[in-house]
């Protein structure tokens, strides 16, 4: 890495802004004589310690030239310096070298305590602040560090949890910069000792439209759901997680219970019980609703959340998280007295999204929701079977399944892959990640 500057040829200035970010303003005079252009480029700022011994401390930084700094003069962040420990009265010997490999940051996962009930209106505050807290962040890094943080202005520390391209990747120093188009995901580690879960399934005949592909065919939307299920079943509860106790309902214009048979919630105790969990998914299918009684004529959303919730109610130990998934497509409908399938108006009370907060508010349930299947997919389904009459029931809506999980601090999924549902699994062991947008 080439010497640009250091201390014995310009002076330094700290610089006033308003937000933390690694940059250093350097006048277009010192950028011709250094060999610079006039774009913005990173760099390493390293001081050497005043002592003998220790090795030189090194950082990322940007480099901007700008018309406003007065030649023979070096501005930077006053909070980047600040945060770096730099005192300017001890006259530390500094220099600034050009970047090794810079990478740009596609994924990024932070991690950052919260209480549960600060989780949504820091996550609203990330989302106004995305810009001025993130982007053109950049942070120094080596193939055997593992251990980095992103520090956030009044907030503290933000522990980097994932990122990509991994740091194993990395085969020599570079420079990671987070960009406009990373994806920023805020990780909440949860605080309680465990989890108790209801899998709540929609069950009503709008799930038999065989929109939901799979490997590349076409299969009905409950077979989706089952999917889901075995693979969530078999690689999460199977090797461990924190679900104390958990629950399956199915419900179409009424409800009724999947595992176990009876209203209560069992215990998660061993392989054997695993085993009878699996089982109970073979239910989820036409033949299996009907035996246990779901009237499939209407899908009432409220009424499935509602028992989820009395469940959790009645069975949850007091110190454990407690959460609701549902899959679903969405409509809520009912038939008319012709057997027309209708939107369903519903007083306030029984509305889902209003039914969702109120479940949040007073029981402490978070809903994560899967969607299955959506409008495109129905309209290009029906454009293929051009005798198909729309009917509204069967239209899926994923605006309330959104809604339904942002008003509890839940997860929407956008698909009812088995991937993304395991993902939610794979996360209840420590925490969930919200995404910043």
């Amino acid at each position: 890495m080439a010497e640009l500057f250091n201390s014995s040829d310009l002076q330094l200035v700290p610089r006033q802004d308003q937000v933390l970010r690694e940059e250093i303003f350097v006048s277009v005079r010192d950028a011709e004589r250094a060999g610079l252009g006039i774009s913005d480029q990173y760099c390493v700022f390293g001081i050497q310690p005043l002592m003998p011994g220790p090795k030189d401390e090194e950082f990322a930084a940007r480099i901007r030239v700008s018309s406003e700094v007065n030649p023979g003069k070096l501005q930077i962040n006053q909070l980047f310096l600040e945060y770096i420990g730099f005192l300017s009265e001890e006259k530390p010997f500094w220099y600034i070298r050009s970047a090794p490999k810079v990478i740009q940051v596609q994924n990024l996962v932070v991690e950052h305590s919260l209480e549960q009930e600060n989780i949504g209106k820091e996550i609203e505050s990330l989302n106004y602040q995305k810009e001025a807290l993130f982007e053109g962040r950049c942070l120094l890094v080596e193939s055997s560090r593992n251990n980095l943080s992103l520090r956030v202005p009044g907030r503290g520390n933000f522990y980097i949890r994932n990122i990509d391209p991994a740091m194993s990747t990395l085969r020599e120093k570079s420079i990671i910069v987070i960009g406009k188009s990373t994806q920023i995901g805020l990780f909440v580690p949860h605080r309680k000792s465990g989890v108790d879960m209801v899998v709540v399934v929609d069950g009503s005949e709008s799930m038999d439209l065989r929109d939901f592909f799979h490997n590349g065919y076409p299969h009905s939307r409950l077979r989706g759901v089952r999917v889901a299920l075995e693979l969530l079943f078999k690689m999460k509860l199977a090797s461990g997680s924190r679900v104390a106790s958990m629950a399956m309902v199915a419900f179409g214009n009424n409800v009724k219970m999947l595992y176990p048979s009876k209203f209560e919630m069992r215990r998660i105790v061993g392989k054997e019980q695993l085993g009878t969990i699996r089982e109970s998914i073979n239910h989820v299918n036409i033949t299996g609703l009907q035996k246990i009684g779901i009237d499939r004529d209407g899908t009432d959303i409220s009424k499935a959340l509602k028992w989820a919730s009395d469940l959790l109610d009645a069975y949850s130990q007091e110190n454990n998280e407690r959460i609701i998934i549902l899959l679903s497509d969405g409509a809520n409908w009912s038939e008319d007295k012709d057997g027309r399938s209708i939107d369903e108006v519903m007083p306030t009370s029984s509305d889902p999204a209003i039914l969702a907060g109120s479940i949040k508010r007073d029981s402490k349930i978070r809903i994560h929701t899967i969607a299955i299947s959506d409008e495109t997919t129905y309209n290009a389904y029906l454009r293929h079977h051009p005798k198909e009459p729309r009917r509204n029931g069967y239209i899926p809506n994923k605006d309330l399944l959104r809604i339904i999980a942002e008003s509890t601090d839940g997860l929407f999924l956008e698909s009812p892959s088995a991937d993304l549902l395991a993902h939610i699994l794979a996360e209840l062991g420590e925490g969930i990640t919200y995404q910043i947008s």
